[in-house]
């Protein structure tokens, strides 16, 4: 009599663990299915591949930096690396937030080049470009803007990174938009030439 007390006790644990997968798996589909989710399409819109001119932290501005100059000041300006993206929400929907997590950059022949970080989040306005606390709202069309850290041009270029410019890469942006990750592409970038000031 004692093998069909084993069999109940196995069967039971196999539907105990049959439950609480379907438990788990109805609670996912909750979150991500929630009448009052927000949709948003995000798109990378630009992408320049330059240098770092700011530390971590500071704002080094949008786009390149550099201008005319006289005397001893002159030389070569900095052209910041960085990424434009477009983000468009539904008319309706609970704000959400968004986030970068990753920026991967690859050789136009799929070899993985370099991994970059993100920082200084910015939203273009009417007055220019101002910071973004990275939510998005209902009837959102945002253009914003995030610096990132400099390619190791040196290591890509195979000790000589003068050889980079010009060269194409393409792009992989890993965002997260409410819980929800999902990746961005876009080629091809290519390094920008230093500009004389």
């Amino acid at each position: 009599m004692e093998v069909p007390t084993m069999t109940r006790a196995r069967s039971f644990q196999i539907v105990f663990a049959l439950a609480l997968g379907s438990a788990l798996l109805t609670a996912c589909m909750s979150h991500t299915r929630s009448e009052s989710a927000l949709e948003v399409d995000a798109s990378i819109a630009a992408v320049t591949l330059g240098d770092d001119c700011a530390g971590a932290g500071e704002d080094s501005g949008p786009g390149l930096i550099g201008g005319d100059c006289d005397g001893d000041g002159c030389g070569f300006g900095c052209t910041q690396t960085g990424m434009r993206l477009r983000v468009v929400a539904a008319e309706t929907g609970d704000p959400v937030p968004f986030e970068v997590l990753t920026v991967r950059m690859y050789t136009m022949e799929g070899a993985l080049a370099d991994e970059l970080s993100s920082r200084n989040p910015r939203q273009f306005t009417e007055e220019g470009y101002v910071a973004w606390e990275q939510m998005i709202r209902a009837t959102d069309d945002l253009a914003v803007s995030y610096d990132l850290d400099a390619p190791d041009w040196s290591s890509i270029g195979s000790g000589e990174a003068h050889r980079t410019y010009g060269m194409s890469f393409r792009i992989e942006v890993d965002v997260r938009i409410d819980g929800i990750v999902q990746t961005l592409e876009f080629e091809p970038a290519s390094r920008e030439a230093e500009i004389v000031t």
